[in-house]
């Protein structure tokens, strides 16, 4: 633990140098992937399954803030860290009880950093003091000279502030060379990061969650199942489940004479077919989900009739069946007016309805808990954005909407496609150039973000930290691009 301590600092300096006076990029990749050896060589066990997950999640969503700088990437950073964390520390912790876990070792160990417990010693005599270890020796003679020269430094610096002559006389005490800036920040770090790579347990949480099973107890009883018995229970389950696949049905038939009509399809708008039906939907199938769960929570799950199994299982396949109804809806969406975040964040949601609802499909047949559902739930949903957040949609956007085959130009959005940011520049230019009157105005607005952009964009060996992997690819295309000239299209060029 102590040559684990001291190499902690080191892990701390190394990652303040990464972020001070840098953006989220490359820094966010190397971050995880040292701390993943770092944890893992003072580790005293193999790694296990949860573990090489959790530290995929994170080095991935460190991928995905260095290869597409996504904000979804940049919340799943931190999300998958903490699971990382704690699931180093125990593998039996599940996600996503274990950011948690993660987060009461944060709290604790500022604690402990801040308020270190004191052990009684033995004093030193002159016999013992020969046997006192060298770094007890070195840490007195930094405690000697540094707290005091330290404190000195503090209060002439605040009364150099406080009177101008005195700041005078003193000048020649120069600290200039000291960036108190960074001594902050890795002070700063030092405190709040010694909990997650100094791992603290919360019994009461961690307890929970290792005892909590993904199986249902056979024994399992309520004080509901105990009050109206397992038979009254099971034929509320089988009546309540007839009714919804009847009303389910009748709205599939409908939603299909709706989609598939061409007459009856015109009448409604594609926001009215998807954007106001997807919230509505999402709703519906994360209360199937739910109900669902309780209903197989305990004896339902044993029983030899497997009526409710049957009609649960019907219930969840409409309901996969109106979510692959909505992905057409989308398709047609995007075939009609092009892709935009929203609709990929439809065919996002809807994904993550099918996984919620497939998973659900196990747990009914397996006898799982719901604790089971929650657990996997998380975790697929978290390793499924993760993937998504590594791609650059900005760029597959652009590339898609100024593709000809797909739309002609009365229906391209340009200034949408202009607001998507420098990834979708090339792909912009590159439609200009086929088409040199298409939009003159936003030509020349994509002319002043380009030449603006260009002259902000600094890449050298000290903003490694921050590079950015899109970034560097739209540099090098538009490396050689040059101005408009007095307006004119014709004057524009990538020249490669």
């Amino acid at each position: 633990m102590k040559l684990e301590k001291k190499w902690y600092f080191v892990l701390v300096l190394c990652i303040t140098l990464l972020i001070f006076k840098q953006y989220w990029g490359l820094n966010a990749l190397l971050i995880s992937i040292i701390s993943v050896i770092y944890i893992q060589y003072f580790s005293k066990s193999k790694p296990t399954l949860s573990w090489w997950i959790s530290s995929v999640l994170w080095i991935g969503s460190g991928s995905s803030i260095f290869l597409s700088h996504s904000y979804t990437g940049g919340i799943l950073y931190f999300v998958t860290a903490l699971n990382f964390f704690a699931q180093s520390n125990n593998p039996k912790f599940s996600f996503p009880y274990a950011i948690i876990h993660s987060l009461f070792s944060l709290f604790i160990g500022i604690a402990k950093f801040l308020t270190p417990q004191i052990k009684e010693k033995p004093v030193l005599t002159d016999e013992n003091f020969k046997n006192e270890t060298t770094e007890s020796k070195v840490l007195k003679k930094i405690l000697l000279f540094g707290i005091p020269t330290m404190l000195i430094f503090i209060f002439l610096k605040l009364y150099q502030f406080a009177n101008p002559k005195f700041a005078e006389y003193t000048a020649f005490i120069n600290l200039k060379f000291l960036n108190w800036q960074f001594i902050l920040i890795y002070v700063t770090l030092m405190i709040i990061l010694y909990g997650l790579y100094l791992f603290n347990h919360f019994e009461v949480s961690e307890e929970w969650d290792i005892n909590t099973l993904n199986d249902v107890n056979v024994n399992y009883e309520d004080k509901i199942q105990n009050k109206i018995g397992i038979v009254t229970e099971q034929k509320v389950a089988v009546l309540t489940l007839t009714t919804l696949n009847f009303l389910l049905i009748a709205f599939l038939i409908v939603d299909a004479i709706t989609l598939f009509n061409p007459l009856i399809h015109s009448e409604l708008s594609h926001s009215e077919n998807v954007h106001q039906g997807i919230n509505i939907l999402i709703t519906s199938i994360v209360l199937v989900i739910f109900i669902v769960g309780y209903i197989f929570r305990g004896g339902l799950n044993f029983i030899q009739s497997k009526s409710v199994r049957i009609l649960s299982t019907i219930w969840l396949l409409l309901n996969i069946i109106i979510t692959f109804f909505n992905v057409i809806k989308n398709y047609n969406y995007i075939f009609e007016w092009g892709l935009t975040h929203k609709r990929v964040g439809v065919y996002t949601y809807l994904a993550l309805c099918i996984i919620g609802l497939l998973l659900t499909l196990y747990k009914i047949w397996n006898q799982k808990s719901f604790a089971f559902l929650v657990r996997n739930v998380a975790l697929s949903f978290t390793s499924f954005l993760v993937i998504l957040s590594v791609f650059n949609w900005n760029s597959i956007i652009a590339n898609y909407n100024l593709n000809d085959a797909h739309f002609p130009k009365s229906k391209i959005d340009f200034y949408y496609n202009l607001d998507l940011g420098y990834e979708a520049y090339p792909a912009l230019l590159s439609y200009f150039e086929k088409h040199p009157n298409s939009n003159q105005n936003v030509y020349e607005m994509l002319d002043y973000r380009i030449l603006n952009h260009k002259s902000r964009f600094i890449n050298n060996w000290k903003n490694f930290p921050s590079i950015k992997w899109s970034e560097l690819i739209v540099e090098k295309e538009l490396k050689n691009y040059q101005a408009i000239e007095n307006n004119d299209f014709k004057q524009s060029r990538l020249r490669n």
